[in-house]
């Protein structure tokens, strides 16, 4: 046992770290959803492993922050094994942070106040991937939550009443009324 690489023993010590390390520092989220070995047999050693591991921040100098953190992580846990494994990156994806427009975030805003009141109303990042982050690159876009049981949310256990979803859609509503006398009063373009 002491002289084996096993390839997939080490790839479970750096997964495990790429949790530990997001949950250490609080920068964002992390997850490996995504292996794959090079071997299918029970009695042969793994020499390669593949995971995908996906990073979620506020903002992208976090997310490089993040990364910087894990890479270090796996640096670390390569020298303790000193059984020559090695790991490589390579970037597949990545999305810019999603900066919404003012002007869509102010109407959906001063909607959300006129429906619910101020108390009621948050602003919030989104840690998953939605439409919006891409249709925020061509066109003015913003985002509007609706609150699901318990916070669960991209989660079998998500539920929203349907009164909230009838307040969102109200919401979106009112903000597209709004922005849309906005333009045509020529105080947005």
């Amino acid at each position: 046992m002491d002289g084996r690489s096993d390839a997939l023993v080490t790839a479970s010590r750096l997964i495990t770290a790429v949790s530990e390390t997001a949950t250490s520092t609080g920068l964002g989220v992390a997850t490996v959803g995504v292996i794959s070995n090079d071997t299918q047999s029970q009695a042969t050693i793994p020499s390669g492993v593949e995971f995908i591991i996906d990073v979620r921040c506020s903002t992208d100098k976090m997310v490089d922050d993040l990364c910087t953190a894990i890479f270090k992580s796996f640096d670390e846990i390569i020298q303790k094994e000193g059984n020559s494994t090695a790991y490589k990156v390579t970037r597949t994806w990545g999305l810019p942070e999603s900066i919404f427009h003012e002007d869509c975030i102010s109407a959906v805003r001063s909607a959300a106040i006129e429906e619910v009141g101020t108390s009621q109303i948050m602003d919030m990042k989104s840690g998953a991937g939605h439409d919006a982050a891409w249709t925020s690159k061509v066109v003015k876009t913003t985002m509007i939550f609706v609150p699901s049981k318990d916070g669960v949310s991209h989660n079998p256990a998500e539920y929203t009443s349907p009164e909230d979803c009838a307040l969102g859609a109200q919401i979106l509503l009112q903000a597209v009324l709004r922005y849309d006398e906005s333009v045509k009063q020529g105080s947005l373009l």
